[in-house]
């Protein structure tokens, strides 16, 4: 599928081409062409969806965009960063929760537990993707972003305890 990522790598853009009847799956539409149809539902049901959501930090709902007549839709991601793209083979890929952007509608979409490694290590689940096609993920990871940034807005570098925010850097 035809796609481009701008914006580089802060503030990445991802751009799909999408052409009559082609369709992908999506939790974060910034934008979207005249003639794109949007779907919104539950993917593998209620009970695979709820696991997805409280488990694995995403969404509930799972949309899905079809061209009735060539078009693209934008997907920007929830945090500043990088967006990367995977084509799939027929394969397994498994990713930290939380990074989920994009894929294409043959991608297969699960949430699995990690094992003891990942769950101790602050991830527990993580989403995994089959089949054949293009799977787009952030590079921003909501936990350690905000792992430094609060200690960073409560912290006060010049030792007083007034009310004002410090960012040490």
């Amino acid at each position: 599928m035809e796609h481009e990522i701008e914006h580089r790598p802060s503030s990445a853009l991802l751009t799909v081409e999408l052409g009559q009847s082609e369709e992908i799956q999506a939790g974060a539409m910034g934008s979207h062409t005249d003639g794109i149809a949007i779907e919104t539902g539950t993917q593998g049901g209620i009970v695979d969806s709820l696991k997805r959501t409280a488990f694995g930090r995403e969404s509930f709902f799972m949309n899905t965009f079809s061209a009735e007549r060539p078009g693209h839709i934008t997907i920007t991601p929830p945090l500043p960063g990088d967006e990367v793209d995977k084509d799939l083979q027929n394969e397994r890929l498994l990713v930290q929760s939380g990074s989920f952007l994009a894929a294409e509608a043959a991608i297969d979409i699960d949430t699995k537990f990690g094992g003891g490694r990942t769950f101790f290590g602050g991830e527990g689940l993580v989403c995994e993707f089959q089949g054949e096609g293009a799977v787009w993920l952030q590079t921003r990871s909501t936990d350690a972003l905000l792992s430094w940034l609060i200690p960073n807005l409560l912290s006060n570098g010049s030792g007083d305890n007034d009310s004002g925010l410090s960012i040490d850097f």
